[in-house]
């Protein structure tokens, strides 16, 4: 899963809530709807493989491969949590449809505790980069713009907001 993450964003978000709940619905839809994003998804489905890389994943089976979904996940509360860390007020996930978890195992080998385990080392010897190889991938070459796109709705709702409660 990925996420964009605002310095800020959460007390914003609290604020926006608060005073304005319906402009806060209407910043979701619009970030929701915001071009970049449907680029985004685009991008990471562009670079996920058809059909599975590996032959041992072309089964029917839990681990068989099967194309994900593609999404963007909203995390509306964005609350500040401890140690001053936020939420990101989006993330984009690609999980596989029904009980398949093929594609997780592809898109991840190579990270975790077992990295050097010998399914490991021969999965990755079959396959190109690192771990997160399609969903990173796909979200690295259009983060700029997306994130740029998300912050400027932000801001815009929140000058709305400034202008109802007349704060300069």
């Amino acid at each position: 899963m990925l996420k964009i993450d605002i310095d800020g964003l959460g007390a914003t978000i609290n604020e926006l809530k608060k005073f304005e709940p319906e402009l806060f619905k209407q910043m979701k839809k619009d970030i929701i709807n915001e071009p970049g994003v449907a680029t985004v998804i685009s991008e990471i489905k562009s670079n996920v493989p058809p059909v599975s890389p590996l032959r041992g994943m072309i089964h029917n089976g839990r681990t068989r491969y099967a194309f994900p979904k593609v999404r963007i996940f909203q995390k509306p509360s964005a609350k500040i949590g401890r140690g001053g860390t936020e939420r990101s007020l989006i993330s984009f996930e690609a999980i596989s449809p029904g009980d398949a978890v093929g594609f997780e195992i592809l898109d991840l080998v190579g990270s975790g505790p077992d990295a050097n385990s010998r399914n490991a080392r021969g999965m990755l010897s079959k396959l190109e980069g690192k771990a997160s190889r399609y969903v990173w991938k796909g979200y690295e070459k259009r983060k700029d713009g997306v994130s740029q796109a998300v912050l400027a709705i932000i801001e815009r709702y929140t000058n709305k907001t400034n202008v109802k409660l007349k704060v300069t």
